[in-house]
């Protein structure tokens, strides 16, 4: 069992293997913040999402985005996890570190737009800031 949107475990009663459980909050803390939505078309990993009014998750075309998928293939109308902040990492990314990260094409680019998803800081790890402006 797990908590509603940032998919923390819910430690069972009796026996509990602590360290596990401790690594594994560790490490979605690490990662930033999630929300658990459902999928409003097929959506994959490092795709781009906007919330839209009918509270379902759908790839962001161009501009602004509410967050980056976290899950892996989801199917239409399939729960999964979009990261709203905090730093994503993906070991096949090529980002120029400080750069500025923008959607266009329904995918994340260093190609300037308007209103930046967030930056890298990294060649492999950009930091979620959705809400950041020019």
């Amino acid at each position: 069992m797990a908590t509603k949107h940032n998919n923390f475990a819910i430690l069972p009663t009796g026996p509990v293997d602590w360290v596990a459980a401790l690594n594994d909050f560790m490490n979605k803390v690490e990662a930033g913040p999630t929300v658990k939505l459902v999928a409003g078309e097929s959506l994959t990993a490092r795709k781009p999402v906007l919330i839209h009014s009918d509270g379902l998750a759908y790839i962001a075309i161009s501009g602004e985005a509410d967050g980056v998928w976290q899950s892996a293939s989801t199917a239409q109308s399939v729960e999964g996890y979009m990261q709203r902040g905090g730093v994503f990492t993906y070991g096949s990314w090529t980002w120029t570190p400080g750069g500025k990260i923008y959607v266009s094409g329904g995918e994340l680019t260093q190609t300037p737009g308007t209103n930046p998803l967030g930056k890298a800081i990294s060649a492999t790890e950009i930091v979620i800031c959705p809400y950041m402006r020019e």
